[in-house]
């Protein structure tokens, strides 16, 4: 196991001369516990979703650790612990139960604690030199196993690095706030194209069933078709000026028999809009074919003479 400089959030406290207090239906450990006040990760699990409480220890064994949770336990319950150790560089791994839980404080038993662990463990407080302090705890001696793997624990990896340091959670979600914010972009971006492409093909579905259903009839038969009609006001400065021919406009004529839209085609300009003005308030007789009535394109004439 290598060792390397303890961090200012991995310093060892002073044992403590004072004994434990035990907490209700706990008896005496087999086991010693020393005074030490580490970081450490419990994990649950919630709902079958991995879940991590940060905690400090207060007090740390072979057989178990007391600690400070910010979060709630069960008694009874299994977790998995990571424990960072000062001086060590990889954090140490193991599956617990949940002896007690009152006010954020909680005992955990080790359940399976892997033969590498054990041996780190038990090198590390042989190394330091702390000195057990006296207590009222009872914890079973661990069941000490070859390479217990308790990967689903933490999902992460077990490879030890001499340098690895631990990353801050909220260096963690800076990293992971960008990237839910682009992935939630991508899908609202794609949304928006796939809600407007259903639009343009709406519309061109209108637009091609109104095509289908619009006929064009001579401006001689449409002539005969008409219901109402206003002529137009020649333009008083047209008049003086001598301006006078006909304007001929491109109808649209609707299913009933109003005139939807128009457009010049030929004619003074200065004539067209009194043209269309007049046209405008034309209704024809409406048309049908097939059965069923259909819109009708037709050109019409209108003659200013002086």
């Amino acid at each position: 196991m290598s060792l390397i400089p303890a961090g200012p959030n991995h310093q060892m406290s002073a044992p403590s001369a004072q004994p434990l207090i035990s907490p209700p239906g706990v008896g005496r450990r087999i086991l010693p516990r020393y005074q030490v006040a580490a970081p450490l990760d419990i994990v649950i699990l919630k709902s079958g979703v991995p879940e991590t409480i940060p905690a400090r220890s207060v007090d740390l064994g072979e057989g178990g650790i007391g600690a400070i949770a910010a979060g709630e336990l069960q008694p009874g319950q299994a977790v998995g612990v990571e424990i960072f150790l000062p001086e060590v560089s990889r954090p140490v791994r193991a599956r617990a139960l949940v002896k007690y839980h009152r006010q954020l404080h909680c005992g955990l038993q080790f359940l399976a604690l892997p033969k590498q662990e054990h041996d780190a463990l038990r090198y590390w407080i042989r190394r330091t030199g702390i000195v057990p302090v006296p207590n009222k705890y009872v914890d079973p001696k661990p069941v000490v196993e070859k390479q217990v793997s308790i990967e689903p624990f933490y999902r992460r990896s077990a490879t030890p690095t001499a340098n690895k340091k631990r990353v801050p959670r909220s260096s963690k979600w800076l990293v992971m706030v960008p990237i839910l914010a682009f992935i939630l972009g991508v899908g609202a971006w794609w949304r928006w194209q796939s809600g407007w492409k259903e639009l343009e093909n709406q519309a061109e579905a209108v637009d091609t069933s109104s095509a289908t259903h619009r006929i064009q009839v001579p401006s001689g038969v449409m002539a005969q078709r008409i219901l109402h009609r206003l002529d137009p006001v020649y333009p008083e400065t047209a008049r003086q000026a001598g301006i006078a021919g006909a304007v001929i406009l491109n109808v649209i004529v609707a299913t009933d028999g109003t005139v939807k839209t128009m457009r010049p085609l030929s004619g003074p300009k200065e004539l067209t809009q009194s043209a269309m003005d007049a046209v405008r308030w034309w209704k024809f007789q409406p048309s049908v074919a097939d059965g069923g009535p259909v819109e009708v394109e037709t050109t019409v004439a209108i003659e200013f003479r002086p």
